[in-house]
């Protein structure tokens, strides 16, 4: 077998144990923050208001914080964190093998794992939760034949920049929304409105029993977007897996020059796209105005995903910048606690069950809050793994991968 095939099991040119990879885990903590600064608008605004952009009437700072977050955060960090579950499940496989364990058992363990996890934090805590359409996507990636590296990455952008690219394409067709359409989409949205009225006073004013049931109903209505998200990760998953294949990740100063370059032309592009992504605006969502908005945003994230992961991984090839972003990678060995974390945090403070806040806050507000608790996070995710080797969450994922209870205590 050539070194740059790939099988499902493992990349043949890896043949050492693998050490815990700093940077991953750097690139884990700082997307947390991102997560949460794109999540937070929704524990203060309904579900059904998604993709609707800035709300009318935001002003100031809230609304150059509102702009800056739809700019810099939303959708960028969605694809990092991806392209970072991508490259676990490489290192995952590949450790497998040089440990000698039978990976696709451990996987669907893991996975059936993440799935009800995902699950839970709809119930729970909050229904815009990512992990159960992680969890459907990995079902598929650990099933997917032979391929080449080059194949992995071309797969991988098709599948994210097809549906975006088809629908710039469509936007750029007269006539491609229909009289009935437009009708129909007019409809959805009235309903939708009236949607959001009666999940917004749920969410303010009721009790955690009404509430959890809000909670279901907005996830039921979103999982009809389930297969565009699928195919999107899919996507994303895979060219996160070539990256890791690639090894480039794995020796950060010799690749230096790479990634400084990747920086400058991801960061370049992403610029463009969303500069000209910004052109195109328009209130009704099914003017060929907004379609386009949507596409070339939609094709822009990519871009501007790798640009951050490029100017994270050039920076930790610098021993002194290592030494300071280091301080995000405990957050990033506890993402899956943390992450539910934030959603625990953030219900008990806007949610009628707990101090009402919801909507009294502006988007300044908002994202002064969130910096505040990723402090506290990772301040916390530091002192924790003084003592423990797992975050409390990391711990019963393990738990259930590996099927035996590992050592919680540093000794």
């Amino acid at each position: 077998m050539s070194s740059n095939v790939i099988t499902a099991e493992i990349p043949v040119t890896i043949s050492q144990k693998l050490a815990r990879i700093e940077v991953l885990d750097v690139l884990r903590g700082f997307a947390l923050l991102g997560i949460f600064l794109m999540n937070i608008e929704y524990f203060n605004r309904p579900l059904q208001e998604f993709g609707q952009g800035i709300p009318e009437g935001t002003m100031g700072l809230n609304y150059a914080v509102a702009w800056l977050t739809e700019i810099f955060v939303t959708g960028k960090f969605w694809v990092l964190f991806s392209l970072l579950f991508g490259m676990g499940f490489v290192v995952m496989q590949t450790q497998a093998l040089l440990d000698g364990r039978p990976f696709k058992v451990m996987y669907l363990r893991r996975t059936s794992a993440l799935l009800a996890f995902g699950l839970l934090h709809v119930l729970l805590l909050w229904p815009g939760d990512i992990l159960h359409s992680y969890a459907l996507v990995a079902f598929a990636l650990m099933w997917l034949p032979l391929m080449t590296l080059e194949t992995t990455a071309w797969c991988g952008a098709l599948l994210y920049l097809g549906p975006p690219f088809l629908m710039l394409i469509s936007s750029m067709m007269p006539g491609s929304v229909s009289s009935e359409d437009h009708h129909k989409f007019l409809e959805d949205l009235s309903r939708n409105a009236d949607m959001a009225v009666q999940a917004a006073n749920i969410y303010s004013s009721g009790d955690y029993v009404a509430i959890m049931g809000q909670r279901w109903l907005d996830f039921l209505a979103l999982f009809d977007y389930e297969i565009y998200v699928f195919i999107s990760a899919l996507g994303v998953f895979l060219m996160g897996a070539g990256i890791m294949r690639s090894g480039r990740l794995l020796n950060l100063n010799a690749n230096r020059r790479f990634f400084f370059r990747s920086m400058l032309v991801c960061g370049l592009s992403a610029a463009v796209l969303i500069g000209l992504a910004q052109q195109f605006q328009s209130k009704d969502l099914t003017s060929p105005e907004s379609m386009a908005n949507q596409a070339l945003t939609t094709i822009g994230n990519l871009p501007f995903s790798f640009f951050y992961l490029s100017a994270i991984a050039c920076l930790m090839s610098f021993a002194p910048a290592r030494k300071i972003l280091g301080l995000l990678a405990p957050a990033g060995k506890m993402a899956l606690s943390n992450y539910l974390m934030q959603s625990l945090i953030a219900s008990l403070v806007f949610y009628g069950y707990g101090l009402g806040l919801w909507a009294q806050w502006g988007r300044a507000e908002l994202a002064l809050f969130v910096v505040l608790v990723f402090i506290g996070q990772v301040i916390f995710s530091n002192i924790w793994l003084g003592y423990f080797r797992y975050g409390p969450m990391e711990w019963c994922w393990r738990a259930i991968t590996y099927w035996s209870l590992p050592t919680m205590r540093v000794r």
